[in-house]
């Protein structure tokens, strides 16, 4: 530690919150972030009551509100941006007396009592706020946790409120144990978390709740036969056999976010990343990782480029078995002596993302009939005159107006993940458009081809059935009002949800 201001700053702190102040000066000490704070100037100086600021302000202004006398406690949702506001003036004088506090979360707020001011924010932390006013809105007390994240967090949230739940979101990964809320501080059922993640067990255990995962995503622990008490597992496949612990649970939409147009649907769309950065960054640390194990480089590259080939232009399916087939050198294709990894890395999905984009490229210059394409700068690379690439698309009101104005949506999945139904299917059955989608076991299980979702085995089936649409749009509009009857009866977040809810309660009347 080499800041003068900010060392005497912790020790006052220490004083009025020990548990933080421990916690920032094992962290460091340090003020690490980048110091880009948010403009924000419109605090009420007369106010007489505390003000509850979520954000990153300029420290200045934290320091001029307390000289005026104003009573402040500021919301960081990291370490380092208390340590940035503290490092820079000091603030001894405001700490010892609890004029200003130091939170690390928003959602801290919820326990505030509710005569409390309004919380104000900075625009970076509105989503924070969001959440905490609908929790402060939806109940008195808080009785769901959700872990912090990005894809289906929010419509979580949604969905948790329309059961009935108060939830509130907390970045567990990034919570320091020492600073993990108690059972009498928080009311906790269960908590919910997208996707499996760090300490989310041992949080659970430590406020005497449930823990429920959706896994989306594929898990290197896929294996897992053993589960704590108290421990559900949605998961993203359909499962062989049926266990205790984990179900298949499907991807789903929101209709409140997804929703029919009145736009005339007229064009053929696909929406996606291009992958093309990352597969290429990917296809690098793979040919590395041969040529560490004593491949010869071109070998490495020649072997790389038949196996793509064979994957994008044959009749043969991508699997982790195939890679370490075609690629003895990798073993099991498990990595766990990374010096930078706690945990083990799957080498082969290196290479399976690298396929993922060549096979989106190779469907798509493989069509015959106009599409236009949105997603990343690196569908710019794509070629053929039938492709038009339409720049980035927002993931809300533009992703809704490119559905609705599309009389076929393509659905193109990565190829690592062909038993996964994607978002992208029922995203397009909620805007009542028709999709295209590869034919799979997993697909046919929750929808009807030909009746609610139109399938395709191969790529000249996909341009057969493009044609037919294009020349027969009601028949599609027709297949399209089906399926979106049957994702909104059966496929939403909250049927999800709501399932894995049950599922869990049911075990603990059991046991």
């Amino acid at each position: 530690m080499n800041n003068p201001v900010l060392e005497r700053n912790l020790l006052a702190l220490q004083r009025v919150q020990p548990e933080l102040a421990r916690v920032l000066i094992r962290y460091g000490g340090d003020c690490k972030v980048s110091e880009e704070f948010e403009p924000f100037d419109h605090l009420d100086s007369d106010a007489k009551h505390r003000i509850h600021l979520a954000g990153f302000v300029e420290p200045s202004l934290v320091y001029e509100w307390c000289k005026s006398g104003q009573d402040i406690t500021l919301y960081c949702e990291t370490l380092d941006e208390i340590l940035a506001e503290l490092g820079h003036f000091d603030l001894r004088q405001f700490l010892f007396t609890s004029a200003l506090q130091f939170e690390l979360g928003v959602w801290r707020y919820a326990l505030v009592g509710k005569d409390s001011a309004e919380l104000l924010f900075t625009p970076r932390y509105k989503r924070m706020a969001a959440w905490v006013k609908r929790g402060r809105d939806a109940a008195a007390d808080p009785n769901v946790i959700v872990a912090n994240g990005t894809l289906f967090v929010d419509d979580t949230g949604d969905a948790l409120v329309e059961l009935g739940y108060c939830p509130l979101l907390i970045d567990v990964e990034n919570l320091p144990i020492e600073l993990w809320p108690t059972p009498d501080s928080l009311n906790i059922e269960f908590i919910v978390s997208i996707n499996d993640r760090d300490g989310l067990e041992a949080f659970a255990q430590s406020l005497g709740a449930r823990c429920l995962v959706w896994q989306i995503d594929p898990d290197l622990n896929e294996d897992r036969s053993e589960f704590p008490p108290g421990f559900f597992l949605g998961w993203y496949k359909p499962l062989k056999t049926v266990e205790e612990r984990r179900r298949y649970l499907p991807l789903a939409s929101n209709s409140k976010r997804r929703f029919p147009s009145t736009l005339e649907p007229q064009r053929v769309s696909f929406v996606g990343t291009s992958m093309a950065d990352t597969g290429r960054r990917y296809r690098r640390t793979f040919c590395d990782y041969l040529i560490a194990r004593g491949v010869d480089a071109r070998d490495a590259d020649e072997r790389i480029e038949t196996f793509s080939r064979e994957i994008c232009e044959g009749d043969v399916g991508f699997s982790r078995r195939r890679v370490c087939e075609q690629f003895p050198e990798i073993g099991t294709g498990i990595e766990t002596n990374l010096s930078t990894r706690t945990h083990g890395v799957d080498t082969t999905m290196w290479l399976g993302e690298y396929l993922a984009s060549r096979w989106r490229f190779h469907v798509l210059e493989s069509l015959d009939s106009a599409i236009d394409v949105w997603g990343d700068p690196g569908w710019e690379e794509l070629k053929g005159t039938h492709i038009t690439f339409q720049g980035r698309c927002g993931h809300h009101a533009a992703l809704n107006r490119v559905y609705g104005t599309s009389l076929i949506n393509l659905d193109i999945g990565r190829v690592y993940q062909e038993e996964i139904v994607t978002m992208r299917v029922f995203d397009v059955l909620a805007s009542k458009r028709l999709i295209l989608s590869p034919h799979t076991p997993a697909l046919v299980e929750l929808v009807e081809p030909d009746r609610e979702i139109v399938t395709y085995r191969s790529l000249e089936e996909l341009n057969a059935k493009i044609r037919y649409y294009l020349e027969h749009p009601s028949e599609a509009l027709a297949i399209a009002e089906r399926g979106y009857q049957r994702v909104v009866k059966e496929h939403q977040i909250v049927h999800r949800l709501e399932t894995l809810i049950d599922w869990s309660d049911q075990s603990a009347l059991d046991s």
